[in-house]
């Protein structure tokens, strides 16, 4: 069985646009810096997660490679992948 590891991840992110990753750089370091339990938060109102999203970059498909069949293969049978994962890049 295939797991999402680490390099998977870094792999699938490295497609990401320059301004994405900087986005996401950014934000990691936020969370480093100042620690939270975020799986212990309660879920956030629809204005709380507008007010947290205003400042992400808008994400255009358009941008990205699609998947190879074989980049699909390791996502659909990665977990925490959904069984319903459907290729739509």
């Amino acid at each position: 069985m295939d797991t999402l590891t680490i390099e998977n991840i870094y792999q699938m992110l490295s497609t990401f646009s320059s301004s994405n990753k900087k986005w996401l750089a950014d934000h990691l370091y936020e969370d480093i810096a100042l620690p939270r339990a975020r799986h212990g938060r309660c879920a956030l109102s629809d204005d709380e997660l507008a007010k947290e999203l205003e400042d992400a970059p808008a994400l255009d498909m358009n941008d990205y490679k699609p998947l190879t069949d074989e980049q699909y293969r390791m996502l659909v049978h990665s977990k925490p992948a959904t069984k319903n994962v459907v290729k739509w890049l």
